[in-house]
């Protein structure tokens, strides 16, 4: 018997992501507000027994939507992120210097928390990946953690919104749930 979760192709998405995929539609949809409300049309604004194109579009280009879903969500996370994120003193100087940039375009560590918290209560979870650039050196070379210092290279957080991940597996290792497998996809311009 086929078992899509197991499927390996690059493409392939999980069981889990489908069934999740047509609600993150609707909740992406809903946070992009009047115009994206307008451009899903008869999805979201069902065209009414006998009512001509003509009407019908003209009703759809005056319907203003009333954000709720954003309102409520920028409270609830508004809630936990009303103070600065507190960074403990145990932890090291060179990971504390990362907080200003922690992902490598500018936002804070509470600006990417509260984006990432975001994302995760409006859409059932939200994952980050922990990334570090990867630089070439010639054979001959031996790169040192001096050589990272003097050249800004460190590791950086990555969003990973849910539609973006579109197959995990884990297994439990040691009494750990770890992640063996994940496929993220990556739409690049």
């Amino acid at each position: 018997m086929y078992n899509k979760e197991y499927d390996d192709s690059p493409e392939s998405t999980s069981m889990a992501y489908d069934a999740m995929k047509n609600r993150w539609d609707v909740i992406n949809t809903v946070m992009s507000g009047t115009e994206a409300m307008r451009k899903a049309g008869e999805k979201f604004l069902p065209r009414h027994i006998a009512e001509t194109g003509d009407r019908y579009e003209n009703r759809l280009n005056t319907a203003v939507f009333r954000n709720m879903t954003e309102d409520t969500l920028e409270s609830l996370v508004g809630r936990p992120f009303s103070e600065p994120v507190k960074v403990q003193d145990s932890v090291p100087e060179d990971i504390k210097n990362f907080m200003g940039n922690i992902d490598n375009h500018g936002d804070s560590i509470d600006s990417f928390a509260k984006k990432w918290f975001k994302s995760g209560v409006a859409k059932g979870y939200c994952a980050v990946l922990v990334e570090f650039p990867r630089i070439k050196s010639g054979s001959e070379y031996t790169r040192t953690l001096a050589d990272d210092r003097v050249e800004g290279v460190r590791p950086y957080l990555c969003r990973i919104e849910p539609e973006n991940l579109i197959c995990v597996r884990t297994e439990t290792l040691a009494g750990k749930e770890v992640i063996t497998h994940a496929r993220i996809c990556r739409y690049v311009e």
